[in-house]
């Protein structure tokens, strides 16, 4: 009996760690807008965002899956996602989750996040959701109530950074300027 009880235990472990949730990623609802713009470019704030912008849908700290925002044929910025269904390790099929939706430029990925300030004219831009529920769809079930959902996501904007100059090139700044200071006393 004892022997039954941990093959039983082991199966629903086992069975419990290969489970895959499926994940839509389409975002319906709320809308990404740019917060700050900083570049100088003809985009507005509030204006969507488009198909130079990556949404990674971040569970517990961490990106299960990424797909582009899009533009609509008209080559309108429409602020949402309109990706595929993919199947998740580790997450229960039909459970529901707390997710996140980061959304950011390539410029901002390709970033020292150490050398960021916010408000700056340098183009990158990055912005997150509030947390939002979502239910995964069970693979291979006929019941349209399994299907992956689209995602909820609420309205949120992204903001521009900016990257801080390295010292070096503060230093040469200030030796140029104290340079300058010293002849003008010169003269």
């Amino acid at each position: 009996m004892k022997k039954l009880i941990i093959v039983a235990l082991a199966l629903a472990t086992a069975s419990t760690l290969s489970a895959q949730g499926l994940v839509n990623f389409t975002t319906t609802g709320g809308r990404v807008s740019y917060a700050t713009v900083a570049d100088g470019s003809a985009i507005s704030k509030g204006d969507f965002i488009g198909d130079d912008f990556i949404g990674a849908v971040m569970y517990d700290g961490k990106e299960i899956g990424r797909d582009k925002f899009v533009t609509s044929a008209k080559g309108i910025a429409s602020g949402r996602m309109a990706g595929g269904t993919l199947a998740i390790d580790g997450l229960t099929p039909g459970a529901t989750y707390t997710f996140t939706l980061e959304a950011f430029n390539a410029a901002y990925e390709a970033a020292d996040k150490n050398m960021l300030y916010a408000g700056g004219p340098d183009g990158l831009y990055f912005g997150k959701s509030v947390a939002f529920d979502y239910k995964t769809g069970v693979a291979g079930s006929v019941d349209p109530n399994d299907a992956a959902q689209l995602m909820n996501v609420p309205n949120f904007g992204v903001d521009a950074y900016s990257v801080i100059p390295e010292p070096t090139t503060i230093a040469l700044g200030v030796l140029g300027l104290s340079s300058l200071l010293l002849f003008r006393r010169r003269d």
